[in-house]
């Protein structure tokens, strides 16, 4: 807006001086001395050229000095902000949000207040968790650990275009002796907005067995991509089961986009196991955000606040 206003100001006075001088140029060279009706129309046509180039510069100056002193209460209630484009509002309140925090006090660039104008706001521009829900139930059996995950997630576009949302399926598996690599990581309940598409993210789904490059214990990968369009509301229910060795007593999550409400369940029926969990992530320290339960031998963890990517909880077995 500002440099739209500033280009038509510099292009009106070039124009008013223009005219001005044009004027005067063909007064000298014409020398019209209003003698006949035909230097009289010369004369008038030349002082009103002239006249236009002062209307033009002395119009100019007076928008200038008027935008320049032009209360905030006109800015704000007549229209200037409707005239602006999305991108120089934005300018404007990251303008105005840096005199309100900088104002009184000096502080280092690297700090929260930029990390929250230039990564939270962007990633609340895109797609979001309104909720997210997890439970978990943990099965000992032999000489492993069965585990049943059931997810729920909403997701939110706050733009209303249609978009393309990425839900991934990732896991590093230790290998599991008598069970099948492709037995240990199944979804066996895929739904986007109660359209059932389990069979498609059952054959998508490949384990990739590198044990024979790697020396890493965790070495079944499963690494795989589901596209899913989103235009106002997005709700994913899915049903994972996964089997670990007996002495994988761990059990993580965490969420990739911004998070409003999250919750996880561990259910743990078996007592010759303590179960413990913790939050982790940014606003960890915020603990009146902070949501968490005994539920008998399982536990309740979650948030009842924003949390960003990253954010999650950690689940750990101890054998009693």
């Amino acid at each position: 807006m500002v440099k739209r206003i500033t280009t038509a100001s510099f292009i009106c006075v070039v124009l008013g001086i223009a005219s001005i001088f044009i004027a005067s140029y063909f007064e000298l060279i014409i020398g019209t001395k209003g003698q006949t009706s035909s230097d009289f129309l010369i004369s008038s046509m030349l002082n009103s050229f002239r006249g236009i180039g002062f209307a033009l510069i002395t119009t100019t100056l007076i928008n200038i000095f008027k935008l320049r002193f032009e209360s905030t209460e006109n800015l704000v209630k007549f229209g200037y902000l409707d005239r602006l484009t999305r991108e120089e509002i934005l300018e404007i309140k990251e303008k105005l949000d840096r005199k309100l925090y900088f104002r009184d006090n000096q502080h280092e660039k690297d700090n929260v207040f930029n990390f929250f104008v230039k990564g939270v706001s962007s990633l609340l521009n895109e797609c979001y968790y309104k909720k997210y829900e997890a439970r978990i139930e943990c099965l000992i059996n032999g000489n492993h650990i069965k585990k049943i995950i059931h997810k729920r997630m909403v997701i939110i576009n706050p733009s209303k275009r249609l978009t393309f949302e990425k839900i991934l399926f990732q896991a590093s598996m230790q290998k599991v002796d008598g069970i099948d690599n492709n037995s240990l990581y199944k979804v066996s309940r895929f739904m986007v907005n109660r359209r059932d598409r389990t069979k498609y993210i059952q054959k998508k789904i490949k384990p990739n067995d590198n044990s024979d490059k790697s020396t890493d214990e965790y070495c079944i990968v499963i690494n795989t991509v589901c596209r899913i369009a989103v235009k106002y509301c997005c709700v994913i229910d899915m049903t994972i089961e996964t089997i670990v060795p007996k002495n994988d007593l761990y059990f993580t999550n965490y969420v990739t986009k911004p998070c409003k409400e999250y919750n996880i369940i561990f259910i743990m029926e078996d007592k010759s196991y303590k179960l413990s969990g913790f939050s982790f992530g940014y606003m960890e320290n915020q603990k009146f955000n902070l949501v968490q339960r005994k539920l008998g031998n399982g536990m309740e963890l979650g948030y009842s606040d924003w949390i960003l990517p990253g954010d999650g909880v950690v689940f750990a077995l101890n054998p009693k």
